[in-house]
């Protein structure tokens, strides 16, 4: 089979949808999915968009890829190797261009988008002023607090999954490749800006996504809240473009070594790029750095955070294999 050959493709769409002139195709990228919970994120999905493109990085589990694809009426294009989210994206969306969509929605294979989500969010849009919406890039689906009321701000930053993104915009802004993960999406929003546009945040619970995997360490809770704190402090004075929760959870999102490499080797590369401002660079590694010591031990940890600085502070991108694999997602 050739390298990133479409293997399975319908042109059925969603006749169902409510359009508001936004024409709407779902790019979902699998590697290795939860199959319950990937087929979960294609029926909360489905009567929503227009079409859902899925492009898979080499699953072991393709056939059962293959399989939900068609029982979801899906196209499917296959990558015969681990390519990165990025990469994967950037194939969606070429691909998603031949239906002319208005927007493209970037999903990730488990997260689940709450039922007429999609619309709501369009709605929402449709009624800002002309002048306004001529501004705006992207829309945020909200990953936090109740269904309604939904509420609406400019945010610097939002994850992959749950991005809303102008057709127009996602053909011509350029995805990082090299980053392979880890931190693209970050670099995406920081070029969004760029190219002057905004991004919107529609605030309320309209998807479940999951990052990492929770944990919970109760030693640091009181440390984390304390730390949490004094990052509002400095936000309040020193920093107006991030949004720093007023919730603190008792659990620490935990990333693997590996993982941990590209957030600091990716993190820092955007920090010295200026893309990044030094409290979203802490943010971003210190409670996973605590995470990843407390579950692998200081070894690991010290060889990830080291090989991590360094390439960063050279500059090194790209895909690299720091572990055998053993106990690695």
């Amino acid at each position: 089979m050739k390298q990133n050959q479409i293997i399975y493709s319908t042109y059925q769409t969603n006749n169902s949808e409510e359009f508001h002139s936004n024409r709407v195709v779902a790019v979902v990228v699998t590697y290795n999915p939860n199959l319950v919970l990937f087929e979960k994120c294609l029926a909360s999905i489905r009567e929503q968009v227009y079409k859902i493109v899925i492009v898979d990085n080499a699953s072991k589990n393709i056939e059962n890829i293959i399989a939900l694809s068609k029982k979801y009426g899906c196209d499917f294009i296959e990558n015969n190797f681990n390519a990165g989210v990025p990469y994967a994206l950037k194939r969606g969306v070429e691909y998603s261009l031949r239906y002319a969509p208005t927007w493209i929605l970037f999903l990730d294979q488990d997260s689940a988008v709450y039922s007429g989500a999609v619309t709501k969010v369009l709605k929402l849009y449709d009624a800002l002023p002309s002048y306004l919406k001529a501004r705006i890039g992207t829309l945020a689906l909200g990953q936090k607090g109740p269904f309604n009321p939904c509420k609406i701000r400019e945010v610097i930053y939002h994850t992959f999954s749950g991005t809303l993104i102008k057709a127009n915009i996602a053909a011509i802004i350029p995805f990082r490749i090299n980053f392979f993960l880890d931190q693209a999406d970050f670099d995406l929003y920081s070029r969004i800006r760029e190219y002057g546009f905004k991004t919107i945040l529609v605030d309320c619970k309209l998807m479940d996504h999951r990052i990492g995997i929770l944990i919970n360490i109760p030693v640091l809770f009181k440390l984390k809240k304390l730390f949490m704190k004094i990052l509002k402090k400095i936000h309040i004075y020193n920093l107006g473009n991030i949004v720093i929760s007023d919730e603190v959870s008792k659990f620490i999102n935990y990333e693997n070594p590996q993982r941990f490499y590209y957030i600091v080797r990716n993190s820092l590369i955007l920090l010295r790029e200026k893309r990044k401002d030094v409290i979203a660079f802490v943010i971003d590694i210190f409670w996973i750095a605590l995470a990843v010591l407390y579950v692998d031990g200081f070894k690991k940890f010290l060889h990830s955070f080291i090989l991590g600085l360094a390439h960063g502070l050279i500059g090194k991108e790209g895909y690299l294999k720091i572990f055998d694999g053993k106990n690695q997602k």
